[in-house]
């Protein structure tokens, strides 16, 4: 009888240790989701991004500031 939780618990030890305690790929359901690869930036990428978040704040505040 012991054997047996005993065993049981090792198992699901055991299944719970295949994600590494980690379930940021799974959204805690079961299923794993697959992780994407991440793109190269380079610094011209990261200045029109830059550039473009400088823009978007700017209308932002624009828009802020005739509603006000």
């Amino acid at each position: 009888m012991i054997d047996q939780g005993v065993t049981a618990a090792l198992a699901a030890r055991d299944a719970l240790r295949s994600t590494n305690g980690d379930d940021s790929h799974n959204s805690r359901t079961g299923v794993r989701r697959t992780e994407r690869a991440a793109h190269e930036c380079t610094y011209t990428d990261f200045l029109k991004s830059t550039t473009l978040l400088k823009t978007k704040s700017s209308l932002l505040h624009a828009l802020f500031t005739l509603l006000l």
